[in-house]
C-alpha cells in the first residue's frame, strides 16, 4: 500500500476515534411506566362511604348501631339501624388500623370492637369510632396463632372466641388478648371441624360454632366441651350447604346463614336439641333474595335480624319471622351497574357486551359505558341463566355465551334474541362441567374451556360435536380448571390453564404446541390467569388474576410488559378476568371484584410501537452486562421504533429471539467475545443514537475509495501508453 493509502486510512481511523471519544455516552430512550394508558371505567360503585364490595361481617352494638365488615374495600363501615351511614375507618393494608379483607366484626358489651383481619392474620381492638388499641395474633399454628381467622365474637364475659378456620379450631382470648384454650382438629368427628366460618355465643355463655365444610351447627360450652350438634348436606329443612355465619337471640333461637342455599334458617334450641322453625330467602338480586350471604347479626332484644348479603354487595334488614324491611349498599342490580363481571366483548360498531355473572345477566353499553340493553335473568329455561361467565361472537354477529352453571352454550342474534343452545352437565361429548370460556376461529368454530372436565371442547357454529382434548393433570395437554380460551388469526389456540399457573398454545386440532408461564410473581410468571386476548398483530395479554395484573406477550410468547396493581384506583385491579379488544386497539378488562370494566390504550397502539422494551436483547445484553446498560436500551428501542414496523423487521425480531439465547449465554462465558462484540456493536449503537455520525464517518470513507478508484484508474492508464 501507497503512502497515500495509508495516510487516508490513518485518518479514517483517528476521525472514528475522536469522534466516538468525543460524543456523550448513549442516553437510554426514557422507559414507559407500565404498559397501557387509562382511559375510562364504568360500572357498580362500591368504594363510596355507605357503598360495600363482598361484605362478610356484621355486628350490632347496644345501640342498634350496624358495623359491616367491608371485606373487598379492607374497612369498617358504621351504620345507624335504618342504613344511614355513619363512620368508617380502615384501609389496605399491614400496619396498625389496617386491614387485608377483613371478615368478621364484633362488639362486646362495652362497646369496643373487634375486627377479624383474615389476610394479616390477625384480631385488631378498637374504639366504637375507630381508634385503635391493641392487636394480636400472625401467621402459623402454635396457640395464639391464626390461618385465616375469619370470625370474631366477644361473650358476655368479654372474652373473645376466633374461628381459626385453616386451623379448624377455635381459640379463646381475654379481651386483652391473652391466650386462654382452644380446641378441635381436621375432621368429621364431634368437636372436628372443616374450614369454621362462623361463631357465635348465647346468653348463658355457650358457643356455636358454623362448622361450614361439614354443613353443620356444633354447640361447645365456654370451655371448649362438647354439647351437641346438628345439621347435615341439602337443601331440606335443617340441612345446609356452606353455612358462613351464626347468631343467637335471648328466647334460644338460633339464626344460620345458609349461605350456598341462599337462605337463613332460624331453630330453637332447647338443651340438647334444636328444632326447625322457619326460613327465608332464594337465590337473586332482587329485595328479600340472597346471592351467598355470609353475615348475620340481631339487634340486642332479638327483634331485628341483618344478613350480610355478600355477592349483591349490600345489608338487608329483617324483623325475627323473616319479614323483609330494607337493605343498603352497593345496587348492583339497578341497570349499568355490575355484579363480579367475568367476560366482556366489543363488536365491530364498539358496543361493549359484558357477563354480569353475578346478576345473571348480559348487559350492553357502547364503548364508553353508557348503558344501552340488558337481557336474561336467574333461571334454566331459555334465554335464562345460571352465572354466565364467558362471551364471544362469530362473524355474523351471533353471541355466544358459556352459561356455566346451567353447563351448556347459548346462541343470540345481534338483537339479543335467543337462537339455538346446546350442552348439559357431564363428561360425555358435548357436555359440561361449569363451562367458563369461549371463543370462535375465522370459520366460526367454537372452542369451550370445559372448566370442570379440565378439557378443551371444539364446536361448530351450529353446536355439532368436532373434536376435545386434554385431561387432568400438569403436563403438556393436560389441564387443571382451564378458564378462558383464545383463537389468533392463523388458528392458534390459547389457552389460560389456571391451576396450573400458564398458558398453553394449541393447533386448532388440538395438538400440543408451547407452554407460557409458571407459578410466581415475576415477570412472564402468573398466579390462577383466568383471561385471555389476541390483538391484531398476534400479541398475546393475559389477565395474571391472583397477580392483579395485565401481563403483555409476543407472539412467540416472550415476556413484553406488564400494567396494574392490586387496589381499587385507576389502572388497579382486583381479581381481573376476561378482556377484549376494540377495533381501534383499546382494551377492555373485566375488573372482576371491583364490580367494573376498565378501558386502556396500551402503548402500543398510543405511540406507535410494539411496547417490547421489556424483551431483552440477549446478545448485546451479554455484551454489556446488564439491560440497563444504554447501549443495550438504544439496540432495543431501535428494534422497536423502526424493524417492529415492517413484516421483514418483525420476522427479523422473531427469528433473532429464536437463536440468539443459546448465542448470547455462550458469549457471556468468554470475556474476549464479550469485548469483541462490543467493539462491533458500539459503533452501531452511536450511528442510531447520533445519525449524523454515520454521515461523517461514510464522507471520508467515500472520499477514500473515490481517491483509490482514481489512482487505479491512471495507473492502468499508464501502463496502457
Amino acid at each position: 500500500m501507497k503512502k497515500s493509502a495509508v495516510f487516508r486510512l490513518s485518518f479514517l481511523v483517528l476521525i472514528t476515534i475522536v469522534t466516538l471519544v468525543a460524543l456523550p455516552r448513549p442516553n437510554a430512550p426514557v422507559a414507559s411506566n407500565g404498559g397501557a394508558t387509562f382511559v375510562t371505567s364504568w360500572g357498580s360503585d362500591v368504594t363510596s362511604n355507605g357503598k360495600l364490595n363482598k361484605p362478610l361481617g356484621v355486628a350490632v352494638d347496644g345501640s342498634g348501631n350496624v358495623y359491616v365488615a367491608d371485606t373487598f374495600n379492607h374497612r369498617v363501615q358504621v351504620f345507624d339501624s335504618d342504613g344511614v351511614f355513619l363512620r368508617s375507618w380502615g384501609s389496605y393494608g399491614s400496619a396498625d388500623g389496617q386491614f387485608n379483607l377483613p371478615s368478621d366484626v364484633s362488639v362486646d358489651p362495652v362497646g369496643r370492637v373487634y375486627v377479624a383481619d383474615t389476610g394479616n392474620n390477625r384480631i385488631q381492638k378498637f374504639t366504637s369510632t375507630g381508634a385503635f388499641l391493641l392487636k394480636w395474633g400472625s401467621q402459623g399454628n402454635v396457640t395464639g396463632q391464626f390461618n385465616r381467622p375469619s370470625a370474631v365474637v366477644a361473650d358476655p364475659s368479654n372474652d373473645v372466641f376466633v374461628a381459626d378456620t385453616d386451623n379448624n379450631r377455635i381459640q379463646k382470648f381475654d379481651s386483652s388478648g391473652g391466650f386462654i384454650l382452644a380446641w378441635g382438629a381436621a375432621g368429621t368427628g364431634n368437636s372436628q371441624f372443616s374450614g369454621p366460618l362462623g361463631i357465635a355465643t348465647d346468653p348463658v355463655g355457650d358457643v356455636y360454632v358454623a362448622d361450614t365444610g361439614n354443613n353443620r351447627i356444633q354447640k361447645f360450652s365456654t370451655s371448649g366441651i362438647f354439647i351437641f350438634t346438628w345439621g347435615a348436606t341439602g337443601t331440606g329443612n335443617n340441612q345446609f350447604d356452606a353455612p358462613a355465619a351464626v347468631d343467637t337471640d335471648n328466647a334460644g333461637h338460633v339464626y344460620v346463614a345458609d349461605s350456598l342455599n341462599n337462605r337463613v334458617q332460624k331453630f330453637l334450641v332447647a338443651g340438647s336439641t334444636a328444632a326447625y322453625v322457619t326460613q327465608w330467602g332464594t337465590l337473586g338480586p332482587a329485595a328479600q333474595q340472597f346471592n351467598a350471604p355470609q353475615g348475620l347479626a340481631l339487634n340486642a332484644d332479638g327483634t331485628l335480624v341483618y344478613v350480610s348479603d355478600t355477592n349483591n354487595c349490600r345489608v338487608q334488614k329483617y324483623n325475627n319471622a323473616g319479614t323483609w324491611i330494607a337493605q343498603w349498599g352497593s345496587f348492583l342490580v339497578d341497570y349499568g351497574n355490575l355484579s363480579s363481571p367475568t367476560d366482556v366483548y366489543v363488536d365491530p360498531s364498539g358496543n361493549v357486551s359484558v357477563a354480569d355473572s353475578q346478576n345473571q345477566r348480559i348487559q350492553q353499553f357502547t364503548s364508553s359505558g353508557t348503558f344501552i340493553a340488558t337481557w336474561g335473568y336467574l333461571g334454566t329455561g331459555s334465554a335464562q341463566f345460571n352465572t354466565p361467565s364467558g362471551l364471544s361472537a362469530d362473524s355474523s354477529g351471533f353471541i355466544y355465551v358459556a352459561d356455566t352453571n346451567n353447563h351448556r352454550i347459548q346462541k343470540f342474534t345481534a338483537t339479543n334474541l335467543l337462537d339455538i343452545l346446546w350442552g348439559s352437565q357431564g363428561s360425555l361429548n358435548g357436555q359440561f362441567e361449569s363451562p367458563l370460556g369461549i371463543d370462535l376461529d375465522s370459520s366460526n368454530n367454537v372452542y369451550v374451556a370445559d372448566t370442570g372436565n379440565n378439557r378443551i371442547q371444539k364446536f361448530s357454529s351450529t353446536g355439532g360435536f368436532l373434536l376435545k382434548w386434554g385431561s387432568a393433570g400438569t403436563g403438556n395437554d393436560q389441564f387443571n380448571s382451564p378458564s378462558a380460551v383464545a383463537v389468533n388469526s392463523t388458528g392458534a389456540v390459547y389457552v389460560t390453564d389456571t391451576g396450573n399457573h400458564r398458558i398453553q398454545k394449541f393447533t386448532s386440532l388440538g395438538v400440543y404446541a408451547a407452554t407460557i408461564g409458571s407459578q410466581g410473581t415475576g415477570d412472564g410468571q402468573f398466579d390462577s390467569p383466568s383471561g385471555i386476548a389476541i390483538d391484531s398483530n398476534g400479541f398475546i395479554y393475559v389477565s395474571d388474576t391472583g397477580n392483579n395484573r395485565i401481563q403483555k406477550f409476543s407472539p412467540a410468547g416472550l415476556f413484553v410488559t406488564k400494567w396494574g396493581t392490586y387496589g381499587t384506583g385507576n389502572s388497579q385491579f382486583n381479581g381481573p378476568r376476561g378482556l377484549a379488544f376494540r377495533s381501534n386497539g383499546d382494551i377492555y378488562v373485566a375488573d372482576t371484584g371491583n364490580q367494573r370494566i376498565q378501558v386502556f390504550t396500551p402503548f402500543s397502539t398510543a405511540s406507535g410501537d410494539t411496547d417490547t422494551a421489556s424483551i431483552s436483547c440477549f446478545i448485546a445484553t451479554a455484551a454489556y452486562g446488564s439491560t440497563l446498560d444504554p447501549h443495550v436500551q438504544v439496540l432495543r428501542d431501535f428494534r422497536d421504533r423502526v424493524l417492529a414496523h415492517s413484516p421483514g423487521g418483525r420476522a427479523l425480531i422473531e427469528f433473532y429471539y429464536a437463536w440468539s439465547p443459546p448465542a448470547a449465554a455462550f458469549i457471556a462465558r468468554h470475556e474476549g467475545l464479550r469485548t469483541a462484540v462490543r467493539w462491533a456493536l458500539t459503533p452501531v449503537v452511536y450511528a442510531i443514537q447520533y445519525p449524523f455520525l454515520l454521515g461523517l464517518l461514510l464522507v471520508p470513507a467515500l472520499g477514500l475509495t473515490v481517491g483509490r478508484r482514481r489512482h487505479e484508474m491512471k495507473r492502468a492508464a499508464g501502463s496502457v501508453q
